[in-house]
Order: structure tokens, then sequence, then C-alpha cells
């Protein structure tokens, strides 16, 4: 009885994390935060996008392994990134192997602004209004200063950031990245 009892609370203690993140976020690419390079190998042979392209992979000796594709399709969009990162790297309280980052970059070509719309509006689709109007008055003075705009969203699990960059050319991003890597317990003392 009493390994029941102790099984049903390490069960219950294994679920706890997820629990508190809720339903994940999704990532492009069938891709998963805390997914370890097995895991993330797997989902881009799975995926029929990466799949058809070849990864470069670095491995730089103290925990951080990046995935590198070239020209890759961006999931919702008639657009192409000239690179897609996936970053799998031990920054996190157990020093276990997690993906933690997912980013992508796109020469937009003449019309910037137009591209940068076209990616807001397939990333409102997917995650939900961003946490502040890259259009607003805000918005509007950090473009005229330093022509760039900028749309992120805050998750449970995630934080997801669109960025143009008109200074000296044009240039976009999108970032995934892990906000969930270390635990709350190692700020206990001991």
């Amino acid at each position: 009885m009493l390994k029941k009892v102790l099984a049903l609370l390490l069960s219950l203690a294994l679920l706890v994390p997820i629990a508190a993140l809720g339903e994940a976020t999704p990532l492009p690419f069938g891709l998963k935060l805390g997914m370890n390079a097995t895991d993330a190998e797997a989902a881009f042979a799975a995926d029929a996008t990466l799949a058809a392209v070849k990864y470069d992979k670095l491995d730089d000796g103290n925990g951080t392994v990046e995935y590198t594709f070239e020209n890759v399709p961006v999931p919702d969009t008639d657009l192409t990134a000239y690179s897609l990162n996936v970053q799998i790297d031990q920054n996190n309280s157990p020093k276990a192997d997690r993906l933690s980052m997912v980013s992508y970059n796109i020469t937009p070509g003449d019309d910037s602004i137009s591209v940068f719309r076209e990616l807001l509006a397939a990333m409102t689709t997917e995650l939900g209004t961003p946490d502040a109007d890259p259009f607003n008055g805000d918005g509007t003075a950090q473009y005229v200063e330093w022509g760039t705009l900028t749309a992120n969203w805050t998750k449970d699990d995630v934080r997801v950031s669109l960025n143009l960059s008109r200074m000296y050319e044009d240039s976009l991003s999108v970032m995934f990245s892990s906000r969930v890597n270390y635990d709350k317990t190692d700020l206990q003392a001991k």
C-alpha cells in the first residue's frame, strides 16, 4: 500500500510543472519547448518542410546545441526564412538538454512593412493579440526614430517577438524563447 501511495505522489509531483504551465504555446514545425536533441531531430524528420531541408548542427561543447536550416518556408505565409535556428541548451535548473529557443530571419524585400503586417496577421491568428499594438503611438515613435517595428506576445511558457529593422538594411526576425527555465525552489535557503 505504501508503494502505491508513493507512486501516486511521485506521479502527481511530475504533473505539477505541466499543470502549472497550462496548455503549451504552439511553436512552428511541431517543435515543443523542453525537447532534447533526439526529440527535436525526430520532429525535424516528421515535419514535411524541415525534412526536405538539410540542417547544420553545432555543439559548442558547453551544453548548447544549435541547429541551423537555410531557406525554410515560414508557416502560414508565402515567405521564406533565409535561416531558421533551433537551440537546445542546459540553461535551466536541472542542467538538462531542453529546447529553449526557435528563431528565424527573413529578408523582407522592397516592402518590409507589408511583410511585417503579413507575419503579424499570421502570428495573431496563432497566438492572439500582441501585448501592444506595434502601430500605436509608441510603436510609431519607435519607427520614426529607429526604423523598427516590434510585436511581442508574452505567454506563461514562452515569449514571442516579431521585429522589423530598417536601419542600414531591412531585416525581419521572429523568436520564440522559453520563459520557464529555472525552478523557484532554487531560491530556498539550504
